[in-house]
């Protein structure tokens, strides 16, 4: 069974133009021993899916269907007070704005200290001294003296490793991680990645990663799912979606990632204005920057399985197949010219 699982999740926000249909029948499981990779341009419902999940939607954002099981048990429809308590403990979550999230108040030590006192039962100083091990963990030299300071005498960067350690502190199940190395430099990146990939190669955890950085995917992931216009797109192993995309928008990722673009991806680049979420293209919210659109793209699309785990939400991803086979080998005839 999925540690988590979320089912055609639907969230609507009202807009002053309207409702926004953000989130349009998110389907993703998250397992195990497993890293799963969110990924998608800005606006494409990655963070507004997992804040539906931790049930901290803005009050004009609200859950018109759907469901998001964690260990078996909806969180969607438990009680606030219940999701608390699995938040911070089985649960964690590590977001893009650490200040944001940390108590201005409090020295960044109490906080981890106290979270681990409310969701595991810690003594005081059994506590403090797990808190300075969290920070120690996570990269922070000198941690018993950085555990007294506060957020705002923190950098960015110093205060995001916090951000992470206090996640980490109650060995949570699942961590649902958006953007967690926001900040870092490329050396603490790999330390806090290596920690999370360890972590869950350990205990049997789990993480949901939300990103725009295709590299820590390609490292991290086992899993992928790409996100447009509140949908998966496609999902699949990091092999499958890397080496073998079968949907356009990922074929443009992809191909962005390389810096390898053909013209055909070139142009859909140049063109690729957000979708408007109120007033969504129909069939393939996709088609009015797919290079390949025909008219079958305007009815509505099938979640199409292309093998191996490996699915997509395309009328043809077949064709696409044979469309990037001809133009490796096309690639391979530029290359044998020109060597």
């Amino acid at each position: 069974m999925a540690l988590l699982s979320i089912k055609d999740l639907r969230v609507h926000i009202d807009t002053p133009n309207g409702t926004a249909h953000a989130l349009n029948g998110v389907s993703i499981e998250v397992g195990e021993h497993e890293i799963v990779g969110l990924i998608g341009e800005t606006g494409a419902g990655k963070s507004l899916t997992a804040w539906s999940v931790l049930g901290l939607l803005g009050p004009r954002a609200r859950v018109v269907d759907g469901t998001a099981s964690f260990e078996g048990v909806d969180l969607l429809t438990m009680p606030e007070r219940r999701r608390r308590r699995i938040r911070g403990k089985d649960l964690a979550v590590i977001v893009q704005n650490p200040r944001g999230a940390l108590d201005p108040l409090r020295s960044v030590g109490r906080q981890i200290a106290m979270t681990n006192r409310r969701h595991r039962g810690t003594g005081r100083a059994t506590a403090k001294q797990n808190a300075i091990q969290a920070l120690r963990d996570v990269g922070i030299s000198d941690p018993a003296r950085r555990a007294k300071a506060f957020a705002h005498q923190l950098s960015g960067g110093m205060a995001q490793r916090v951000l992470i350690a206090l996640a980490m502190i109650n060995e949570p199940k699942l961590i649902i991680a958006d953007e967690p190395t926001t900040g870092l430099d490329l050396t603490v990146q790999a330390q806090i990645l290596d920690l999370l990939r360890a972590r869950v190669d350990a205990t049997g955890s789990a993480v949901l990663l939300i990103t725009h950085d295709l590299g820590v995917v390609a490292n991290y992931c086992d899993r992928v799912a790409v996100m447009f216009a509140g949908r998966i797109v496609e999902e699949g192993t990091v092999a499958q979606i890397f080496g073998n995309p079968r949907h356009p928008y990922t074929r443009s990722l992809v191909a962005a990632s390389r810096e390898t673009l053909d013209e055909e991806v070139s142009d859909e680049a140049d063109r690729s204005e957000p979708p408007n979420l109120v007033d969504l293209p129909a069939g393939c919210h996709f088609r009015p920057r797919c290079p390949f659109a025909v008219d079958a793209c305007a009815t509505p699309v099938p979640l199409v399985d292309v093998g191996g785990g490996h699915r997509a939400l395309c009328h043809f991803p077949e064709e696409l197949r044979k469309q990037q086979r001809n133009d490796l080998d096309r690639a391979e005839v530029g290359g044998g010219v020109g060597s």
